[in-house]
């Protein structure tokens, strides 16, 4: 993998997954606080891997998710939220997100998924 855009408007939030994905040897890895910013990276760059915060300031991720697919259909996607919603997590799944994850856990699961990408 290359690429990775982070969509989180949480600024610790944002750099600890920074972190993560760097030490997961990502080449690249671009910070979007918005839904409007990261549509203009997706349009600019060729993206691998994303994670979505799923309450942004100017939308939700879950509405968000059906504009990414637009332009990036083969993205991995994991989907971040500080609630657990269950319901939202399966309905998400029809999008292809490979992960919904309580940021509670955000280390660990985030770690263990990239861990086990494309195993």
């Amino acid at each position: 993998m290359k690429n990775a855009l982070v969509i989180e408007d949480e600024f610790m939030t944002a750099a600890m997954i920074e972190e993560v994905l760097f030490s997961s040897h990502f080449e690249n890895v671009f910070l979007a606080e918005t839904g409007k910013e990261s549509m203009e990276f997706l349009n600019d760059e060729k993206i691998d891997f994303i994670t979505l915060d799923n309450q942004l300031p100017d939308i939700f991720g879950s509405e968000l998710i059906k504009d990414i697919r637009a332009v990036n259909a083969d993205a991995d996607i994991v989907v971040l939220s500080s609630i657990q919603n269950d319901l939202l997590a399966d309905k998400l799944h029809e999008y292809k997100i490979i992960r919904y994850i309580h940021k509670g856990n955000l280390i660990v699961d985030l770690n263990y998924v990239l861990q086990n990408l494309h195993a």
